[in-house]
């Protein structure tokens, strides 16, 4: 008899063990599900975060081109200016020089305003090159530091494009295990009911 009662208590406790190991399993899937959407939207924050700064520095070669662009129309514009102007310096000088170096005298009272005359064009002329002269590694290192600064972008650029592209494949692989564990799928739905009843 009492082995009748032992057999008749182990039958009707087998239907509460399978209860209690489904339940355990439905927990530990709860909890993979929450685990697995919460680092889902742990890689949406990070690939997000990683667009906005490739998309900084996609707009930043743009930005320093335009200005590149504009300083280096500038500097051409400056230094046909000051060619220009030393060039016509440089022919008003030899009017003067040949107008006072004649062999007749005839404007000796002159020979004095002009001297003065031709010493103020000298300094202009050697002002107007040395303003050349200036100008030029300005704009060599105007040039310089766009070459160096367009380099850093794209060495910033390549490990983030890698990152991006491990965090988007990261979530699409965990969108898929969640899509097959999610409550719509029939094998979960069918699983999920199996724990819950008898």
């Amino acid at each position: 008899m009492q082995l009748k009662k032992l057999i008749v208590t182990q039958s009707s406790l087998r239907p509460v063990q399978r209860k209690m190991r489904r339940q355990q399993r439905s927990k530990k899937l709860s909890t993979k599900i929450y685990q697995m959407t919460s680092r889902s939207v742990q890689l949406k924050g990070e690939v997000t975060q990683l667009e906005k700064g490739l998309s900084a520095l996609a707009k930043a070669p743009a930005e320093m081109d335009k200005i590149i662009l504009e300083e280096k129309e500038e500097y051409t514009k400056a230094k046909e200016e000051m060619e220009a102007g030393i060039k016509g310096v440089q022919l008003a000088l030899k009017v003067l020089r040949d107008r006072y170096a004649k062999a007749d005298k005839a404007h000796v009272s002159d020979e004095g305003g002009g001297a003065g005359i031709i010493g103020l064009l000298e300094v202009v002329e050697s002002d107007f090159s040395k303003g050349l002269v200036e100008m030029t590694p300005t704009e060599e290192s105007a040039q310089a530091t766009y070459d160096q600064e367009t380099k850093d972008n794209e060495l910033e650029k390549l490990p983030k494009n890698m990152t991006l592209n491990t965090r988007r494949k990261k979530r699409l692989a965990l969108t898929k295990q969640l899509q097959k564990l999610h409550p719509t799928n029939r094998a979960f739905r069918r699983s999920w009911m199996l724990c819950w009843s008898i």
